[in-house]
């Protein structure tokens, strides 16, 4: 099911698409959720919901394996540490 999910958000247009540090994890958005992918093992293996619409995003350094930086509307740029997700 969740593949399912993930492949009709990427067919509907994701608007943020990262690629996590360790090169394992794609990281996209089709609205107001953040949605880490595995693509090894074809699965979601992150979710972060948020109140704003995710225009991009970015993995920035800072936090213990690092953070995620989604750039939101209308409030602009957030910062979430990855292993929060």
């Amino acid at each position: 099911m969740v593949g399912a999910d993930a492949q009709r958000a990427l067919s509907s247009g994701a608007f943020a698409l990262a690629f996590a540090p360790d090169g394992r994890t794609v990281v996209y958005s089709p609205g107001r959720v953040l949605f880490g992918w595995d693509p090894a093992r074809a699965r979601e293996s992150h979710r972060l919901e948020l109140a704003e619409h995710v225009l991009d995003a970015a993995f920035t350094p800072g936090a213990p394996g690092g953070q995620i930086s989604p750039v939101l509307r209308p409030f602009g740029l957030r910062h979430y540490p990855w292993g929060n997700i």
